[in-house]
């Protein structure tokens, strides 16, 4: 039998439920594997970097590490054929585009793809698996940002801004009247972009106004349109959207080091 889950996938939106921690002295950041440990298959490709993956059960979570700290991966799309021995699932990998980073298994070998890069991984064994159990710290998603903006005049300045990432249930989102933001705003160019301190920000159901020293940055969502107002002075920007410039906001723009997923090594 054939076995498919899909999930709607913004790529900046997708947020996946840590599990529930059973040990309230765990570390807030630390999920609790106790459940799914003894089922946990590790997987390496020979120079440091790990896959921690239950094999045919789309339920239980996904970790990539160095071998000492894992963190749970968000998997928006998940497939298998348990009698032929097949496996895939696809998790949040924002400069593998533009489908994402992928883990297969398929003929007794897994692999994982990033864009166009295929890397074999080899399955850990028992006593090893049971070494890297007894050292290694499983954490939760460890990018917590999501783009919000992207926008550029015609001189090639950027202007970007990103806000937190709200992982918790949907249904507790929609009761809060006041969700979480934390609005950033990095302007400059290429490789150059520095981030402006926010000294004051309208947000309502139209867009974002953040204001800093070069200016007022206003987002209007529903026209789509992204002004810069100084003074007496309107610039009109060129308005980019960031589902269509993943590799720009994540790998150009240079404000991003690693995000936690195996497509930052593999």
């Amino acid at each position: 039998m054939t076995t498919m889950r899909l999930a709607l996938f913004p790529f900046l939106l997708l947020a996946a439920a840590p599990l529930a921690r059973a040990d309230s002295k765990k570390p807030s950041d630390e999920v609790d594997i106790e459940a799914v440990k003894p089922k946990l298959v590790f997987l390496h490709d020979g120079r440091g970097h790990y896959l921690a993956v239950v094999p045919f059960d789309s339920d239980s979570p996904v970790f990539y590490g160095d071998g000492k700290t894992f963190y749970q991966q968000r998997v928006f799309a998940y497939s298998h054929h348990q009698t032929d021995g097949r496996e895939s699932l696809s998790f949040w990998a924002p400069t593998s585009v533009p489908r994402g980073g992928e883990l297969s298994l398929a003929s007794g070998v897994w692999t994982v793809r990033c864009s166009d890069r295929n890397t074999p991984m080899v399955t850990l064994d028992e006593i090893e698996t049971g070494k890297l159990l007894e050292r290694a710290a499983f954490k939760k998603v460890m990018w917590k940002r999501q783009a919000h903006g992207l926008a550029r005049n015609d001189e090639g300045t950027y202007y970007y801004v990103d806000e937190l990432r709200d992982d918790r249930p949907t249904a507790e989102q929609a009761d809060d009247p006041h969700p979480p933001t934390g609005f950033r705003l990095f302007v400059g160019r290429k490789g150059k972009m520095r981030e402006q301190k926010i000294t004051d920000s309208t947000v309502d159901s139209k867009g974002i106004v953040l204001t800093t020293r070069i200016g007022q940055l206003s987002m209007d969502e529903d026209g789509k349109r992204v002004v810069l107002i100084k003074g007496k002075k309107r610039t009109e920007l060129i308005r980019l959207e960031p589902l269509d410039n993943l590799r720009v906001i994540y790998s150009d723009l240079g404000i991003y080091g690693k995000l936690g997923v195996p497509c930052d090594a593999l």
